[in-house]
């Protein structure tokens, strides 16, 4: 073999092992190196920090498939911008970002992990265990729940569409400010709403204002309001016993109504 040509065969291997392209197999990278996964399939993928508890970054593009779970620990960074995975697992201190792709199965967040999602299609979305989910777009496809937020899980949603339920299980923190939810809401943690025009079984709340299940194991209404970026959002509720619906005004609308009230007092004085 010529110098030329088992160079290009060994720049080749380089790039294929480099970006983990082959056929079935389970993998783990804890290098602390950044890596692509493209072009092939992968059965199981687990991602660590390196020895030195450097984190270990791994791509999802195009191309790339996971037919099985996608493992993120420690500190460690999973981005997923194409491609498609059945499910991924994000634990402990990692930081997951997904801004395309597929995830057939569902996404399940813990142990103080990270999830920013802008994009791409999941299937089904669970919080747990001090997680912070960020929504700002993408679809959750899931009829049924959807999305659920159970322990301390914290989960802000500014955007995209929620196909399903939204649950907001025992002490979950749950906030929605834009974004479209297809069926009910049912909250047993805290479900905080920002927007403006709220209404309650058709009354009124343009200051908003806190409401529980009234001393009942549950309580059924519906709310409509446009949402803090100007969605409209018209659903139906129930509230448990130990849950709360939190309606707060966009700054700029309490703002509004606070300085027609002034005025009212003003006037009232004169």
């Amino acid at each position: 073999m010529n110098k030329a040509l088992r160079t290009m065969y060994v720049v080749t291997a380089l790039i294929v092992f480099a970006s983990g392209a082959a056929l079935g197999g389970s993998y783990t990278f804890q290098d602390g190196a950044y890596h692509w996964l493209e072009y092939a399939t992968y059965d199981n993928v687990y991602v660590y920090n390196n020895f030195w508890d450097e984190p270990t970054t791994v791509e999802l593009v195009s191309g790339g498939r996971i037919g099985g779970y996608l493992y993120a620990y420690e500190d460690s960074r999973v981005i997923i911008s194409g491609g498609t995975t059945q499910y991924l697992y994000a634990y402990e201190d990692s930081r997951v970002i997904i801004s395309g792709g597929t995830i057939g199965g569902h996404l399940r967040a813990s142990h103080d992990s990270n999830v920013t999602i802008s994009a791409g299609t999941i299937r089904l979305l669970l919080a747990y265990e001090n997680s912070n989910v960020i929504i700002s777009g993408g679809t959750i496809s899931g009829l049924n729940p959807g999305l659920s937020a159970y322990d301390t899980s914290n989960v802000t949603i500014s955007g995209g569409s929620i196909d399903g339920y939204l649950y907001a299980f025992s002490s979950s923190n749950v906030t929605l400010s834009g974004g479209t939810i297809g069926g009910d809401i049912l909250i047993y943690g805290t479900l905080t709403v920002d927007g403006q025009d709220f209404l309650i079984d058709g009354r009124s709340f343009p200051y908003g204002g806190t409401f529980d299940s009234g001393g009942l194991a549950e309580r059924r209404g519906s709310l409509s309001c446009t949402l803090a970026n100007g969605d409209l959002m018209a659903k139906n509720f129930t509230i448990y016993k130990g849950g709360s619906l939190v309606l707060i005004p966009e700054p700029a609308t309490l703002t509004l109504l606070m300085l027609g009230a002034l005025a009212m007092l003003k006037n009232h004085r004169h």
